[in-house]
């Protein structure tokens, strides 16, 4: 039996009282053989994209579990206790690191915990451009300023939450970042399984071959986009990476209020502001848009696209992959460019035959009580 995390425990009974008053469903996803599925070295992916690269790249030696759905939001959960279980007994804990979970922050630096993210090269962002949309009628005593760098927001899903600090945590929007985390995760399961490795390079190199033909294709897609019209509207800042690697200038509409009704001379200057910026479609992170997103394109006349962006994990039963395919699709053709949706889904398949390589799968779900 492998030796299990020791360095887990104090942290886990810290963070054990941030699950307080959260009463819900978690899924727990487990992969590997059945029969040996106690003796396997026990790895715990705590995202969903960690969770899809892990099951991918691993052999069927391994049991991978999963601390959340792809779809699940890694801001805000808390810790149920099947979870601080799994923490405990887990050989190996993968996170993303820079804030990207905060309920695991404190797990960065405990033994044999990695921060796949933080443990990278990454390529430095520009600031992303603050539209300059604030009221300054501040004698007045509104709320109703609309500057992205101000981080007041009325929608209640977590608009806030992307505030990450110095790194954007969504590294993964960048398909190079994501070879990164591939090599990563195949360097730490070898560590785990050194038996493995001749196998565990294998099918790292597959996978690093299915996402480089991704990149690929990603630059075909976005070639079809009107270069004048490559503009990411969007509430938050969750698509630097993206926009950096595929040429997109990218502007967060972070803080606009609609808890007031907008001044003539406001909404003039937003108008304004997103006509010089060339936007002509605004993109939501969420189904449906929050309602903030929804003021400003009624009021600037600009649209928003048909189809939500999916930012910090996975689309419901969705690989890594399948995400990608779809947020570029959804912006090639928001941005009135022509995505190949037959030759992404290709790749989609190309990317489910490899991680479908041997693994059996549960589902279990846990009723959490706090």
């Amino acid at each position: 039996m492998m030796q299990r995390l020791t360095g887990f425990t104090l942290a886990v009974v810290v963070l054990g009282g941030l699950a307080a008053g959260c009463g819900r469903l978690q899924s727990l996803r487990s992969s590997g053989p059945a029969g040996a599925e106690a003796d396997n070295p026990q790895v715990l992916a705590a995202d969903g994209v960690l969770c899809d690269l892990t099951r991918t790249l691993a052999t069927s030696s391994f049991t991978v579990h999963c601390l959340l759905a792809g779809e699940e939001d890694p801001h805000t959960f808390s810790l149920s206790p099947e979870q601080r279980r799994r923490l405990e007994q887990s050989d190996l804990v993968l996170i993303n690191g820079h804030g990207l979970t905060p309920v695991l922050a404190t797990l960065a630096e405990a033994e044999r915990a990695v921060a796949v993210a933080e443990a990278i090269e990454l390529p430095s962002l520009e600031e992303t451009d603050p539209l300059p949309m604030a009221d300054h009628h501040d004698d007045h005593g509104h709320d109703d300023h609309h500057e992205l760098s101000n981080g007041h927001s009325p929608d209640p899903h977590h608009d806030d939450h992307h505030d990450h600090g110095d790194v954007d945590p969504h590294v993964w929007h960048h398909p190079e970042n994501t070879q990164a985390m591939a090599m990563v995760v195949t360097e730490e399961l070898t560590r785990l399984a050194p038996e493995d490795a001749t196998a565990l390079r294998m099918l790292n190199q597959e996978a690093i071959a299915v996402l480089k033909d991704m990149d690929a294709w990603a630059e075909q897609q976005v070639e079809t986009i009107p270069s004048q019209q490559r503009v990411l509207a969007s509430r938050h800042k969750a698509f630097g990476y993206y926009a950096q690697r595929y040429g997109f200038r990218e502007l967060a509409l972070k803080g606009f209020s609609t808890t007031e009704a907008v001044r003539p001379a406001v909404l003039a200057d937003l108008r304004r502001e997103l006509a010089e910026a060339n936007v002509v479609v605004l993109f939501s992170e969420q189904d449906p848009p929050g309602q903030s997103l929804q003021v400003i394109s009624q009021q600037s006349g600009i649209p928003l696209s048909p189809r939500h962006l999916i930012a910090d994990g996975l689309g419901a039963g969705q690989s890594t992959v399948e995400t990608f395919v779809g947020n570029t699709c959804t912006i090639t053709n928001g941005l009135q460019g022509q995505c190949d949706e037959a030759a992404g889904e290709d790749l989609s398949s190309r990317w489910r035959v490899l991680a479908d390589h041997g693994h059996s799968t549960a589902d279990a779900a846990t009723n959490t009580e706090g």
